[in-house]
């Protein structure tokens, strides 16, 4: 019986009727010898040799959004890091103005100043720093934030919104166009984390600390964001890019 390859299948042109009178063993053995001819051409076809199947794992880090193809691994670590604040249950323990675990144990982005303080971009920039961006606590004054202030845990936090705000048009990092992993802001009093974008229904998915005296999720109007801060620059190809899209502002 002669073998046809069709579309990476063998076809037999013995016609069903007869191979239906063979032997069961038989007709096994025919469809057996198939798919492993099947098998040798579809290996040379494709310029390779038969071998067993190779499962390739998925990317641990893979982007968060099509937008930052640049420091995708640490854009997720940072909507990871946020998450898990929020499963904490962190929250102010008599609103204190100190975040606290559930079981009273300070949070390690919390800061004494007198009974404490604002800490929504102590938040914010201890989870960017958790992941790896650091550019708004290190290298010369002129280049960082200039408002940091030490946490029980030792790390360095900015502690104002309109240091930062001011930090990121001097760097680079400025924008009115939202991406996961970035710091959204509604003036000089309150930022948050970007944790997704509903560019249909002009809205932000964030999470954001000190705000009901907790870490949560919030889903806010792009009407009521001012602006964002990036972790990295914006490049000349996204500004160029971007310059045709409706802010995610107003």
């Amino acid at each position: 019986t002669g073998f046809r390859f069709r579309g990476g299948k063998i076809e037999t042109n013995m016609n069903r009727s007869r191979e239906n009178q063979l032997p069961l063993s038989t007709r096994r053995r025919i469809r057996a010898s198939a798919l492993a001819i099947g098998f040798l051409l579809t290996a040379l076809v494709s310029g390779g040799t038969a071998s067993a199947t190779v499962t390739i794992p998925a990317d641990p880090n893979p982007p968060v959004d099509p937008d930052t193809p640049i420091a995708g691994s640490k854009r997720t670590q940072v909507k990871l890091i946020a998450a898990g604040e929020v499963e904490r249950g962190v929250a102010e323990r008599n609103s204190d103005n100190v975040p606290r675990y559930r079981n009273g144990k300070a949070a390690p982005y919390g800061f004494q100043r007198g009974s404490g303080g604002p800490w929504c971009a102590a938040f914010a920039t201890w989870t960017w720093g958790r992941a790896g961006f650091e550019a708004f606590r290190s290298g010369p004054v002129n280049r960082r934030a200039r408002l940091l202030r030490t946490t029980f845990s030792g790390e360095s936090v900015a502690v104002q919104v309109a240091d930062l705000r001011a930090w990121a048009k001097r760097t680079g990092r400025w924008t009115v166009y939202a991406t996961p992993g970035d710091l959204v802001g509604y003036g000089d009093r309150h930022v948050g984390i970007v944790m997704k974008v509903d560019r249909k229904k002009r809205a932000i998915l964030a999470i954001e600390g000190n705000l009901s005296d907790r870490v949560r999720w919030f889903k806010i109007p792009m009407t009521e964001v001012i602006d964002y801060f990036r972790p990295i620059p914006v490049t000349a190809a996204e500004r160029s890019t971007r310059s045709l899209m409706r802010p995610d502002v107003g």
